[in-house]
């Protein structure tokens, strides 16, 4: 083989590779601008949309809601709680992970809370349990004593999975309206929690 001949093989070698990256660098806005619209995404047949699954999980808990926890929605007037909880949907304008987060961390304080306040057995425990199915625990054991309803347990279930799926996303992929439901959810199994009695 001679000089041209591999000269010519190299070329035909690195032409597509080189046609593909001067597209993709002419193309650099309109690529990034599609990421930013993006709020699903699918790897390995596994697909993830986020708006779709706090909307799944409100239609979920709606279903089993009670009469009793309808009461729990009624606006009080505007306190340093209530603040907080507006403070978190101008977050979810910013930083809609951010927001999610914030609000599914005050709610696990809630309910560790709500362990103390009702003797559940975890929580004496040395702090090197896995806090996360100590939440879990917590709130079965609340709805197995009857103190929860079934929705007060599914909407949690539905929330923890939701918030187990958004961290592994980044801002973009989580859309203003979805994480405004979520907290919203959330500000409401808050309130039943801290009314238990």
């Amino acid at each position: 083989m001679g000089v041209i001949e591999f000269i010519i093989e190299l070329t035909k070698s690195l032409a597509w590779p080189i046609v593909t990256l001067v597209i993709v660098l002419l193309m650099k806005k309109e690529i990034q601008g599609l990421f930013r619209e993006l709020k699903s995404f699918k790897i390995k047949g596994t697909e993830f949309n986020f708006d779709k699954e706090v909307k799944n999980v409100k239609l979920e808990a709606s279903e089993l809601m009670l009469a009793k926890d309808k009461e729990l929605i009624v606006q009080d007037n505007i306190n340093n709680k209530e603040r907080t909880f507006l403070k978190r949907i101008e977050l979810a304008e910013l930083s809609p992970r951010g927001a999610v987060l914030e609000a599914w961390l005050e709610l696990e304080e809630i309910i560790l809370e709500s362990g103390e306040k009702f003797e559940y057995g975890c929580t004496a425990a040395p702090s090197n349990i896995n806090k996360l199915s100590k939440h879990r625990d917590i709130m079965k054991d609340l709805f197995e004593r009857q103190m929860l309803s079934a929705y007060d347990y599914k909407l949690y279930d539905g929330l923890r999975k939701v918030r187990n799926e958004s961290v592994h996303l980044k801002d973009k992929q989580l859309s203003n309206s979805g994480s405004i439901e979520f907290i919203t959810m959330a500000e409401k199994l808050k309130k039943k929690l801290k009314g238990l009695k």
